[in-house]
């Protein structure tokens, strides 16, 4: 038998209104604003799927070269 770790990903998604002049600024605005803690997503923000994968890993639940999927949809 081989030993696999498998990862589950989940993505939290909040659309924010932000007043700015342009698409870089309303960007930035919202990076500072989530840096501060004034964005904050919760489970009330799941977003619209799931996805997983898996790895080989050997002795210690180390990575090895072996056996690996992409990230499929869950």
């Amino acid at each position: 038998m081989k030993n696999y770790v498998v990862y589950i990903e989940e993505k939290l998604c909040r659309g924010t209104e932000i007043e700015a002049e342009n698409i870089e600024q309303a960007l930035d605005k919202a990076r500072e604003m989530y840096r501060n803690s004034e964005i904050v997503l919760d489970s009330n923000d799941m977003g619209t799927g799931a996805e997983i994968m898996a790895q080989e890993v050997g002795i210690n639940s180390e990575a090895i070269s072996g056996e690996s999927t992409d990230w499929n949809d869950l």
